[in-house]
């Protein structure tokens, strides 16, 4: 049985030491050379269960208010993950999720939601998506609110335009050198500042996705709830 990000199963997949010594043998590649895309892997660990995947989830407050027990039922069972994480120059963090086994050919880059500033909603994000390798971005900067945006030009420019665009060279290049092949199609979604991600990419990089979702874009509707 196949079995993916969210995905019932009857039992456990193995996983070898060659598994295990491919996904932390990222860390050793390097990627400064992706043009327009500097990047720098600090982590890659294989991830057995939902646990692994979540990595922190208590560093942002709904996810904390989500409560553990809750995001390991939404995620299920997991195939074994190689979980990526990493940083285009200077400051741009990504999580990328590489299942191990039963790839789809394809990438999913999700967006993010208010100020984004972590990554650590990244894995329930991709939790409904199995069988993709998918990403998100936090979009520049970490932490809650946007004070960030205050005297930082850079980070304004990162969140504005150019964060979605360089994590998704990183992810494509990341994902090439692991499968040893190119992604065969790429798709971006999100909802609210994952919506304006998303209108932002079809107008200024419409090459980095064969196919754009964006829900209620946070430009032209605020009240709306992403369901």
């Amino acid at each position: 049985m196949v079995i993916g990000l969210g995905t019932a199963t009857g039992r456990a997949q193995s996983v070898s030491a060659d598994d295990d010594a491919r996904c932390q043998a990222l860390e050793t590649v390097d990627f400064s050379n992706i043009v327009d895309a500097p990047t720098q892997i600090t982590e890659a660990r294989l991830a057995k269960d939902a646990g692994g995947l979540l990595g922190d989830p208590l560093s942002l407050p709904f996810l904390r208010n989500f409560g553990i027990a809750k995001l390991t039922k939404t995620i299920g069972n997991v195939q074994p993950t190689c979980r990526v994480l990493g940083y285009v120059t200077p400051n741009v963090g990504f999580s990328l999720l590489l299942p191990v086994s039963h790839w789809n050919g394809k990438v999913l880059h999700v967006g993010c939601g208010g100020w984004c500033g972590s990554t650590a909603s990244v894995p329930i994000a991709c939790a409904s998506h199995s069988e993709y390798a998918c990403f998100g971005t936090d979009m520049g900067h970490t932490g809650e609110g946007g004070l960030w945006w205050r005297n930082n030009l850079q980070g304004q420019i990162d969140f504005s335009y150019r964060a979605t665009h360089v994590a998704t060279l990183a992810g494509k290049a990341i994902v090439e050198r692991y499968y040893a092949t190119a992604p065969r199609k790429s798709y971006f979604m999100g909802c609210s500042t994952g919506g304006y991600q998303a209108m932002v990419e079809a107008q200024r990089f419409p090459w980095d996705f064969d196919g754009i979702i964006a829900g209620p874009p946070i430009l032209i509707q605020l009240i709306w709830r992403c369901a």
